[in-house]
Order: C-alpha cells, then structure tokens, then sequence
C-alpha cells in the first residue's frame, strides 16, 4: 500500500489573521475620527458614564426647558478611553436629533477661551451632522429656521434666496425681511434676531457670503467688503460677544426643536505647559475652568463634559475658587473612567475588530466562538492592561502575523506598554495653538488679488523652458499673461 501525501489543514481564520488587512486595531482616537461613529464601540465599557450623559441629554432635550446647564466632569489616566468616549457621545446626541455638539481640545493658551471655544464650535458645526449625510450642523439649523417659517412665508421668497444668485444689496434685504418675518413665531421670539439673518445667508446660493458669515459667527472682524455683503449685521468683536453668541446658538437651537448644546471639551489638562506648575499656569488652568462652568451657568439646554487626568485635576483643586467646584462636582458627581480592562471586556474589544477583518478577507469568523482564533486564556493574562494597551498588544501581535505570514503564538501581557518617547517638536499642539492666536484670514478681495498675483509671479521660478507668468492686480481681479521661452505672450486670462 502507497502512502498518499496529504495537504496540512490550515485554519482559515488564522490565515486571514497573517495577511494584511485594514487597521482595526488603533489605539488612539485622533481628533478627525470624532465626527463619525464608532463601528467598534463597546457600550459596556465605561457604562456609569454613557448612562449620566443619558440622563443629562434627556433632560436638556426635554419638553419642559431646565432651569440651567450641567457639567459632567471625566477623571481617568492617560489611555482610559476619554477621547472615545466624547466620541461615543457625540454619536449618541446625533443619531436621533437631540443635539449639536462642538469638540474641542483645550490644548492652547488663550486670552479669551469663550473666544477659542466658540471658534472651535462654529468649526465643528460644519461638520456633517450625521455619518453618510452631507448636510452639516449650519445647514440643517438653518433648514430648521425655514421649515418654522415657511407657512407664512411667500414660496417665491423661499425660492428666491436658494436658488437665485442675487447682488449683496438684494440678497441682504431679503434676508432682513425673512428674519423679520421669523421672529413673528413665538417659538423664535427670543433668539437673536442677528443669528437668524446669519443662517438665512449661509441657505442661500451665494457662496461668496459663506466665508464672511463663518467670520462674523466666530466673532471675528470683517473687512470692509465683508461689512458691505453682510450689511444687515453689525460686528461682533468686543470681549463679551463670543460667550452671547454661544449662548444665542444654544437658544436658536432649542427654539427649533428641544435640543441639548454639546460642548466636548478635551484634554484641558493640556493648557499647562509640560513639567510647570506654577502660579501663571494653575491661572490658565482656573481660566478654563470658569469659562466651561460659566458656559454651563448662562445656557439652560447646554451639557459641558470636561475630560481631565485625574492626577492633575486632584491637584488643581485647590486652585479652584469654591463657587466653581462647588458647580463642577455636584450633580452630576465627577465620574473616575476606569482604566483597568477585564476578560470579558477584552473579549468585547476583540470580537467586533476580529470580526472586520476577517470581512475584508472574505471569510466568515465562527458565531460560536467570536475571538477565534485567539482563546479566552490568552486574555487572562492581559487584564487589568488599559484599552490602549489592549489595543496595541493585538496590534503588535497581527504586526508579527503578518510579518511572519502565518499565525505565531500570541505574548503573554506583561502590562502597560511603554509608549515612544514624544516628537521633539509636537506638530498638532503647534497647529492648535497657531489657530488659536493667528490673525483671521484675508478676505480683502483687492489685497487677495495682490497675493494671488505675487504668488503666480513667483511660481515663474518653478516653470521649465524659460515659461515665466506676468500677474498685475486689478482691484478685486488679476491680470494673467503666460510668456514662452522666446518670451511671446501665449495666453492672457
């Protein structure tokens, strides 16, 4: 009898698990990924937290207007999962309409935080209100204002301001007498006449008054052709306006439909500067702290989650004035995010991850055992790790799979894993920070001309063959000439 040779059974599970595949194990929810759902989201995790922001969004959106905002205070150690969970929320408030939320890392210094924090509000309501739909958080309040108008307003105008490109001078009268007519509505009675004009602008077909109203919502200065397009509003730069307009954005939008104003408000340890704690930086840290706690006090349907190293803010309570921790900690009580991850979580964590991956390689995972080809053993020993370390142990460890092409037996976990030492210079802190402090972009039409043409002049350097740009600016326009190497003008524009 001749023995036959036969194939080694593989299991295609773990030969799924060694190729490459999407990125399913990241640690670290950057600030971009905030704005869409998570699709590995375990609600178990952090469960005391997601039910007190439960309680607070049914309230700020109820029937019956609360008499104030709340905070909801997060303490936990670096990698508990804050930042994912701010995204969690966010999701939570938009899935079904009860809230618009701003995100922002308090990692600059400013003079004027309500200023930061209402810039960063404005940005993120451009953002799309729900994953999959292009309609932003500006557009869909300002859909809200014309759908509370539009019984009693003439079709014609309606039509008029979205669809009809229009001078300044026409389309600002026309929105003057839109916003007249919406304030007639009880339910609009008390929002800022001004605000609604702002949002009338931004739903018409005009796309030059885009960048002037962002400007003006922000609280920034116009230019004088800014003022001219937006002439039925009047500038919005002393010290106190940017905290009014927050708060007026709070009302337009509860007026509409009840709704909770969301401010996400992370990493606001980070207004310190590393390894300084003296008496200007607790300063900053008080600063911030009372403009999130006076935020909540001036915005009755307002919900300001403030996300803290625990270590840190335990020290800086006793550079708190009372009144404001009194406001901070009470009702609801600051929540601690465990950090220490068990079986059954980790598990939680896998089985949604394993399960997209093994989608991407066309192959079904088993539904009786969802974290094959990985045993619940080889969990034990990685609990009590934080999720980030979790996260980065499955990493490293598909890491090696992939590397190896064939699935290797997975390290025991031996605890935190030691992050990379940081970069010598942190480009996203920098960024922030230059936005925070940065002048407002041109938008002189005549001085951008002038920049557009030293730009295409100094792009003549780049050109091959002797091809150099002649550019004059004329007012608003700029006069183009493309030259050849026998320098003849080839084309004028």
């Amino acid at each position: 009898m001749i023995a036959l040779d036969r194939p080694a059974v593989t299991d295609p599970l773990k030969d799924a698990f060694a190729r490459p595949g999407p990125e399913v194990f990241g640690g670290i929810v950057h600030g971009n990924q905030i704005w869409t759902p998570d699709p590995f989201d375990v609600p178990e995790i952090h469960s005391p937290a997601r039910d007190a922001f439960g309680r607070l969004l049914r309230r700020a959106a109820g029937p019956d207007a609360p008499p104030s905002g709340k905070t909801l205070l997060l303490l936990g150690e670096a990698g508990s999962g804050k930042t994912h969970l701010m995204r969690a929320f966010r999701a939570t408030a938009h899935e079904h309409g009860d809230g618009y939320c701003g995100y922002l890392q308090m990692t600059s210094r400013s003079d004027n935080y309500a200023q930061y924090v209402l810039g960063k509000l404005v940005e993120s309501l451009e953002q799309p209100y729900r994953s999959g739909d292009a309609t932003t958080g500006l557009t869909r309040l300002g859909r809200g204002v014309l759908d509370v108008i539009a019984e009693i307003v003439p079709d014609g105008d309606l039509k008029q301001l979205r669809e009809d490109l229009l001078e300044p001078e026409e389309l600002a009268r026309l929105v003057f007498r839109l916003a007249n007519f919406a304030v007639q509505f009880p339910k609009l009675s008390g929002v800022d006449t001004e605000l609604l004009r702002a949002f009338l602008f931004l739903l018409s077909n005009d796309m030059r008054v885009r960048g002037p109203v962002l400007k003006w919502l922000r609280c920034e200065s116009l230019s004088a052709f800014d003022s001219e397009t937006l002439r039925c509003l009047s500038p919005r730069t002393s010290p106190e306006k940017p905290l009014e307009t927050i708060a007026g954005l709070a009302r337009l939008m509860t007026a509409i439909r009840p709704t909770a104003l969301v401010l996400l408000v992370d990493q606001i340890e980070e207004v310190l500067e590393l390894g300084k704690r003296d008496a200007d930086q607790w300063d900053l840290f008080r600063s911030a702290i009372d403009t999130v706690v006076n935020l909540a006090d001036a915005i009755p349907n307002a919900i300001v989650v403030v996300a803290c190293l625990d270590q840190l803010f335990r020290a800086g309570r006793a550079h708190l004035p009372l009144p404001k921790l009194n406001r901070l900690e009470a009702d609801p009580e600051p929540i601690a995010l465990a950090g220490a991850r068990t079986v059954d979580e980790i598990a939680a964590i896998a089985s949604p991850r394993l399960e997209s991956l093994f989608a991407a390689a066309g192959v079904e995972p088993d539904p009786s055992d969802p974290i094959r080809p990985y045993t619940i053993d080889q969990f034990k020993s990685l609990q009590g790790l934080r999720t980030r370390d979790v996260l980065d142990w499955f990493r490293l460890h598909q890491e090696r799979c992939v590397k190896q092409r064939e699935w290797v037996a997975p390290d025991a976990g031996t605890g935190p894993i030691t992050p990379p030492p940081p970069p010598a210079l942190d480009l996203s802190q920098a960024w922030n920070d230059f936005l925070a402090t940065a002048p407002p972009p041109l938008s002189d039409e005549p001085q951008l001309a002038r920049l557009l043409a030293e730009v295409c002049q100094a792009a003549s350097a780049e050109m091959p063959n002797g091809i150099h740009f002649g550019a004059h600016p004329s007012g608003r326009f700029v006069e183009l000439e493309t030259h050849t190497g026998e320098n003849t003008v080839a084309q004028t524009l």
